[in-house]
């Protein structure tokens, strides 16, 4: 459904009982991508935007609102991206910035998965430390109207298979523990320490140390 003009309709992202399985294969086919092509490189900012389309283009009051950044689209038809959003009560960066800085988030990324040595004793942490950051980052930028947290547990999924350890959080339904709920209210925050600690924990637990990348 496309929109022109008047209100912007509101969106909720809560999927209701009865389309719970739909998503869920949805879900699948992102994981499916990520798993048979996508992991062999770091995402993009075009990435991020097919998989928040993949995920919700079937679940949007307004067609444009899945797979496209927050961004200043008052000349070009997407004038109800022209938002600021908020998560308890911390703002999201300002609509207007959210496209160059995840372009620049995106690049950051690239050039740290070339300059890993994985002959260092540390690569766990360093591993945990950049994840960690990479996905609170995300959270902070906020990029979508909504759906940010699914899209960022699939960049959690992601990073993880990129360096060949088992995917740490669950995408839907959202992980109920109160360590996540904490870990991201604390990205939000700008501290990304307890997310980094979480992720070297569970690295820990599984006995995994990343891997170089194929």
């Amino acid at each position: 459904m496309s929109f022109e003009g008047g209100e912007c309709p509101e969106w909720s992202d809560k999927i209701s009982k009865d389309r719970i399985e739909a998503f869920q294969k949805l879900v699948q086919l992102c994981v499916t991508r990520i798993e048979d092509s996508l992991r062999h490189r770091m995402p993009s900012d075009g990435d991020f935007c097919d998989l928040h389309r993949t995920l919700f283009a079937d679940f949007v009051p307004v067609d444009y609102y899945a797979g496209n950044f927050r961004h200043d689209a008052e000349v070009g038809g997407m004038s109800c991206l022209r938002e600021n959003v908020h998560v308890a009560g911390i703002q999201g960066r300002d609509f207007r910035l959210v496209e160059q800085q995840m372009a620049d988030l995106c690049v950051k990324a690239e050039q740290w998965s070339r300059s890993l040595r994985f002959s260092q004793p540390d690569t766990a942490l360093r591993f945990a430390t950049f994840a960690a950051y990479y996905v609170g980052e995300f959270i902070r930028i906020h990029p979508f109207l909504n759906g940010n947290g699914r899209t960022s547990r699939l960049l959690w999924w992601w990073l993880c298979r990129r360096m060949c350890v088992t995917p740490q959080a669950r995408i839907f339904p959202r992980p109920d523990s109160d360590e996540y709920a904490v870990c991201m209210s604390e990205c939000m925050r700008g501290n990304d320490s307890l997310l980094a600690y979480t992720i070297l924990k569970r690295l820990s637990q599984a006995g995994e140390v990343p891997l170089r990348p194929r």
